[in-house]
């Protein structure tokens, strides 16, 4: 993983009108290589606290949408496993690391619209990088369905 490639794709996107867990959704999901259709993107449109209500993290709503997208399941038949397990761990880690789920705590600032943007910038680098590495570890442990192999640094084979 090229950090200064990461940072820079994820400001450049940020200097659009993404809000946080769009730019991670598609910041990740480039970093790994991974195209998604127009659908799978548009779906991560509303990862952003709960519609900026201070709900749930956006950041963390993007890595368990991308989690779900690496093993999540096609049918009932399939096992919930590793994904439930998976995604118990992220949340975990993320409640850790940033001592709370909700966005009105991570970002105690609010929500209002004479704020600057960017308010969030280094807040979601940061979220990305800690993705990244748990998505690291974790497909070291769980491989990929063939159809989403990947390697850090290099186009899919």
């Amino acid at each position: 993983m090229n950090e200064n490639s990461v940072r820079h794709y994820a400001l450049k996107l940020l200097e659009t009108d993404y809000h946080c867990g769009e730019v991670v959704v598609r910041t990740i999901l480039h970093e790994l290589r991974i195209k998604a259709s127009a659908s799978v993107l548009s779906i991560s449109a509303s990862m952003n606290g709960g519609g900026r209500a201070g709900a749930q993290c956006g950041i963390l709503e993007a890595g368990l949408f991308v989690l779900s997208l690496l093993y999540g399941r096609h049918s009932e038949k399939q096992s919930r496993e590793p994904l439930q397990s998976l995604a118990f761990q992220l949340t975990k880690k993320f409640e850790t690391e940033y001592k709370s789920l909700l966005c009105r705590d991570i970002r105690p600032e609010g929500f209002y619209s004479t704020q600057p943007r960017g308010l969030c910038t280094e807040r979601i680098i940061y979220g990305i990088f800690f993705l990244l590495d748990f998505f690291e570890v974790t497909v070291k442990e769980y491989p990929l369905k063939d159809s989403l192999k990947y390697s850090y640094g290099k186009r899919k084979t």
